[in-house]
């Protein structure tokens, strides 16, 4: 099986205030963007973003990257864990390994950040940015 990866960048002021936020890969185009409002998440999908890209999926590394391990935890029911190292989350289901979040720098101020899902085969490599550069 190939590996399907995709860098990209991200605005800083997600990680503080949640969506919306785009992902552009260091080219500058904006590949997607991800909206929630009353619950429902809408996205904006550039017509050659690839089909294997998931903006909910990576919406959903998103929260496992960024949301407290207290609040994780709290929301994730049995069969389902979650574990965190000074510089790495795992995502557990049962005893096996769903996601695994590195990260580059602190977990509380991370510039950069590989999400991995070792039975698919993806991998997302996120940067963040300032927003300045996304307006």
């Amino acid at each position: 099986m190939r590996t399907k990866s995709i860098n990209c960048s991200v605005s800083s002021s997600w990680r503080q205030t949640g969506p919306p936020w785009p992902c552009s890969p260091p080219e500058g185009l904006k590949l997607f963007s991800v909206v929630q409002k009353a619950g429902e998440l809408i996205i904006e999908k550039h017509p050659t973003l690839p089909e294997f890209v998931d903006p909910r999926q990576i919406f959903a590394d998103a929260q496992l990257v960024n949301w407290p391990i207290d609040v994780l935890r709290s929301a994730l029911s049995h069969p389902w864990r979650v574990e965190q190292t000074n510089v790495a989350r795992r995502l557990w289901r049962h005893n096996r390994l769903i996601s695994e979040v590195i990260y580059q720098g602190s977990i509380a101020d991370w510039q950069t950040v590989e999400l991995k899902h070792p039975r698919t085969d993806y991998r997302l490599v996120v940067r963040a940015v300032g927003k300045e550069n996304f307006d």
